[in-house]
C-alpha cells in the first residue's frame, strides 16, 4: 500500500486547506475531546478497532482465497464425497444392523423374510390347506 492509501484507510484523506489538528479530530478513529472523556473514547476506539479489524481479516481473507482457495476447494470437494459416502454406509449398516436384530428376536419372522410362507404357524381362526 501506498501512503496516500495507509492515510486514505485509517484517518482518511486531507481536503486541501484543511489543517492537520481539524482532519484528526473529524477522523473515522475516535479522539478524546472536551465533549467526550476518556472512558467513552476507549470504548468508542475499541469499537473501531473491532471494524478495522474485521474489515483487514475480510481483506486477508481476499487475498487467501486468490491464492489458496482453488486448492483447498479441491480437497474440500473430496471431503464432501467421502463424507457422502461414509453416510450412506453408515445408514446401510445401521439397517442391516436393525434387520439382524428383529430377525433374532422375532423367529417368527425368519420364514416371511426368507419368503418361506407356507411354514407358519396357524391361528385358531385359520384352516389347515
Amino acid at each position: 500500500m501506498s501512503d496516500a492509501e495507509k492515510l486514505a484507510v485509517t484517518i482518511g484523506a486531507r481536503t486541501p486547506g484543511e489543517g492537520l489538528i481539524r482532519h484528526l479530530y473529524d477522523a473515522p478513529i475516535p479522539a478524546p475531546s472536551a465533549a467526550q472523556g476518556f472512558e467513552a473514547t476507549a470504548i468508542a476506539v475499541e469499537l473501531w478497532a473491532g471494524r478495522m479489524a474485521e474489515n483487514v481479516a475480510d481483506f486477508l481473507s481476499g487475498i487467501w482465497a486468490q491464492g489458496y482457495g482453488q486448492i483447498y476447494n479441491d480437497g474440500i470437494a473430496w471431503l464432501m464425497r467421502i463424507r457422502t459416502a461414509t453416510r450412506i454406509a453408515l445408514l446401510a449398516a445401521l439397517a442391516l444392523m436393525g434387520a439382524m436384530v428383529v430377525r433374532s428376536h422375532c423367529p417368527g419372522l425368519s420364514g416371511v423374510a426368507d419368503g418361506d410362507l407356507d411354514h407358519r404357524r396357524l391361528g385358531a381362526g385359520d384352516q389347515a390347506e
